[in-house]
């Protein structure tokens, strides 16, 4: 019963029609990488043919603008791909004021302009915004990834299968069940809350609360987030990755490719089984994620899926 559950609650992200691929993904990934390589015009030019095909999201018009800046010769690109970003609530001033790709684009008149532009953009976002439970799920937000950002750190000075990792491992779980009664208690109080009510990583923290929560609290409250997103008020991606974790978890196959494991014998990570993995892609550009062989390769992951059931 819970399977059917669990199919049909996920029914209208799975119905949607499989589409032609784009390149979009690839061309995105190309970009970050010449962008970290500090190949800045061939960066810029990837980041343009991305956008050709599909609209960017925020933090790729972002990173389009800190290659545009950094070839300086293409400025008003530059600060154009930058009020796209903010258009789609980057308000984050001090960061970009501290960007040293962004240094060169100080002195422009438009700099100013687009300054003024955000902060009005911000305080009009703010002002429908739940301020309280807000900054109670930003702080939830670090208490959540802390511990999960040191983790490889941990991983180093403690040895992978030390006693003392598995400690560490236990700290973790411990502020997980802290987390998560003030998440459950949130969303029993307010629902899912959306973006527009807690701002993005408000929103982001409980998803990535309740990812972390056992099996019987995500299959719960995931209808609550699949509500959310179908009124694009969450992450399409993110209640990929919950869905698959729950599918995993259950033991049966995932449907997005967004679940690896780790073997702890023979020491390696492999993806668990997909479900119809031959339209997979279609399912990933659905709900925005890349393809799956190029997340494959950006966390160093083989993907080969022909020891799976074909069905």
């Amino acid at each position: 019963m819970k399977k059917l559950l669990l199919l049909s609650g996920i029914g209208c992200l799975l119905s949607i029609s499989l589409m032609a691929q784009s390149q979009y993904f690839e061309f995105i990934a190309w970009a970050d990488s010449l962008l970290e390589e500090e190949q800045y015009e061939a960066a810029a030019l990837y980041f343009d043919k991305a956008f050709k095909e599909k609209e960017g999201t925020k933090w790729a018009y972002y990173d389009a603008a800190c290659a545009w800046a950094k070839t300086e010769k293409n400025k008003s690109k530059a600060i154009a791909y930058l009020q796209k970003s903010v258009n789609k609530r980057m308000f984050d001033w001090k960061k970009m004021e501290a960007d040293e790709n962004l240094k060169n684009l100080s002195k422009e008149r438009a700099w100013q302009k687009l300054r003024a532009d955000l902060l009005a953009k911000k305080t009009k976002f703010e002002e429908g915004l739940n301020i309280p439970v807000k900054n109670q799920l930003e702080a939830l937000h670090t208490r959540d990834q802390t511990l999960r950002k040191l983790y490889r750190v941990a991983v180093k000075e403690l040895g992978e299968d030390s006693l003392g990792i598995r400690y560490y491992e236990s700290l973790m779980r411990q502020e997980d069940s802290i987390c998560l009664k003030e998440v459950v208690t949130l969303i029993d109080q307010y629902g899912w809350l959306g973006i527009n009510e807690v701002g993005e990583q408000g929103n982001q923290t409980i998803w990535l609360v309740i990812q972390h929560a056992p099996l019987e609290v995500q299959e719960k409250y995931y209808p609550l987030m699949e509500a959310s997103v179908a009124k694009g008020e969450s992450s399409g991606a993110d209640f990929a990755y919950l869905v698959d974790r729950i599918f995993m978890r259950k033991g049966e196959k995932q449907i997005y490719g967004s679940q690896y494991r780790f073997d702890r014998t023979t020491r390696k990570r492999f993806f668990h089984p997909i479900k119809d993995y031959k339209n997979v892609n279609a399912r990933r550009e659905a709900v925005g994620l890349m393809p799956i062989e190029t997340y494959a390769k950006l966390i160093h992951l083989k993907y080969d899926p022909s020891s799976w059931d074909v069905e």
